[in-house]
């Protein structure tokens, strides 16, 4: 049975001591030894006097009596104190949560009850000495009342900020903004990620961690996002407090007031720098060489479809050049291996040296490296002379010594050079007319540049 109004009153004021609540459980115990001690002398001291008795009888009931009705009495002002003062949580039409005070060091939320009588009563004043306790109920909670009405109303209020609290601390990092963009909490995972602790940030613009790696475009296509469907999700790159920057999945979340006006925004973010590196590793597998981290036989004919969709476009040329190292297959017998692949390594080096950004430098297997020049060139004349001019500069960087872990050698590099346009079907009918040049070069006694001609040109 649920209890009464009365016995909630009682219940919650009998710890605290309430006057009104001892005389009246007073008065009932003073009626009890009344009623007790008048049987007790009564029997005591019998007497043949029937008016004695009777005088005797008429006081103890007399006693009893008064003392029912005062308790009756205490009883009713009582009720209607409790009337008064009790906060029926079924009247509750409208709840307003205001921020009395925020520091880095206390956080005091006081949470107002607007009732259906127009009583307006403080029902929740939260504090925490150490930051990043709890959030605001009304905000986690949206929708719940914490009211204090009953003896297990704090215990509740309690779970649900507990809980709240659970949820804020995630691995993930999170923080709210207000509407102006400036940083009113973070949760620990927060400081972990970013290096910032909360009196590094709380009350500076979210800005404070920008890499400055994205341009306006991105921003604008980020507050869009937020605009239009209510938030944003993408991949951001950050700035630790030690100045590192660093990639984050980021999930931002606009807080609307019931307007539809965004009153918050609540990120939460991921240090997503081990995936990156996990894409690259994988990528460079893939698409790299793992001795010269040269482009590999595959990225070579993806950079070459792309640069044959420009001739095409355009109308440019462009070349090919072939390289096999002279002499190789003997260094590497007789030195070694190991110092066969820092050869390897000196080798790839030297080419990037030579080339230009847009150049495309490959090992495509053993001691043969291919340069994929990019198709810029208006005819075949200048493209054959410019290719014919890098060929050449790349021999002589080749030609140098080697000096790697104790030993050197010299080296020569044999070098073919097929040129492209759009009219070019594919990479393997390209490379195998370069490679017929550089074969044509070892004919010729190594160390050569040759040039083959396309049969259009």
């Amino acid at each position: 049975m649920e209890p009464t109004v009365v016995d909630r009153h009682f219940s919650r004021h009998k710890k605290n001591n309430c006057p009104l609540c001892l005389l009246r459980n007073n008065s009932v115990l003073f009626m009890v030894v009344i009623f007790v001690a008048g049987v007790f002398f009564y029997n005591l001291y019998p007497t043949e006097l029937e008016i004695t008795k009777m005088i005797y009888a008429k006081t103890i009931w007399l006693g009893f009596i008064g003392v029912t009705v005062f308790s009756s009495i205490l009883t009713t002002l009582a009720l209607i104190l409790s009337r008064s003062g009790t906060k029926n949580k079924h009247s509750i039409d409208k709840k307003i949560v205001t921020p009395l005070s925020f520091n880095a060091s206390n956080i005091n939320w006081g949470c107002d009850i607007q009732t259906t009588n127009s009583s307006l009563y403080s029902a929740v004043d939260y504090r925490r000495t150490e930051h990043g306790s709890f959030l605001n109920p009304a905000e986690l909670s949206h929708g719940q009342y914490f009211l204090a009405d009953s003896d297990n109303s704090s215990t509740r209020i309690d779970e649900q900020l507990c809980l709240a609290a659970i949820a804020f601390e995630t691995h993930e990092g999170a923080f709210i903004a207000n509407k102006e963009g400036v940083i009113v909490r973070i949760n620990s995972a927060f400081s972990e990620i970013t290096g910032y602790h909360a009196e590094d940030v709380i009350g500076k613009k979210a800005s404070i961690l920008s890499s400055g790696r994205h341009d306006n475009y991105f921003y604008v296509q980020f507050w869009e996002s937020i605009n239009n469907t209510g938030k944003f999700a993408g991949e951001i790159w950050n700035r630790r407090k030690n100045g590192e920057i660093f990639p984050q999945w980021e999930t931002v979340t606009a807080v609307k007031d019931e307007q539809g006006n965004a009153v918050h925004y609540v990120a939460l973010f991921s240090d997503i720098t081990q995936r990156k590196n996990d894409e690259k590793s994988i990528r460079d597998l893939a698409f790299y060489d793992p001795l010269t981290t040269l482009a590999n036989r595959r990225l070579l004919n993806d950079c070459f479809s792309k640069d044959l969709a420009k001739a095409k476009r355009h109308g440019r040329i462009g070349a090919l050049l072939y390289l096999d190292l002279d002499g190789f297959k003997h260094v590497n017998d007789e030195k070694g291996h190991y110092f066969g692949d820092q050869v390897l390594v000196d080798v790839a080096a030297r080419l990037k040296e030579n080339l230009r950004e847009e150049d495309t430098p490959a090992r495509i297997g053993g001691d043969e490296f291919v340069v994929l020049m990019a198709a810029e060139y208006t005819g075949f004349d200048s493209a054959e002379q410019s290719a014919k001019a890098l060929a050449e500069k790349i021999r002589e960087s080749l030609n140098n010594n080697y000096i790697l872990a104790g030993h050197s050698c010299v080296l020569s590099a044999s070098i073919g050079i097929a040129l492209y346009s759009g009219d070019s079907s594919e990479i393997s009918s390209v490379l195998r007319q370069a490679d017929q040049a550089m074969y044509k070069s070892k004919i010729n006694g190594k160390n050569t540049i040759t040039v083959y001609a396309p049969a259009e040109k």
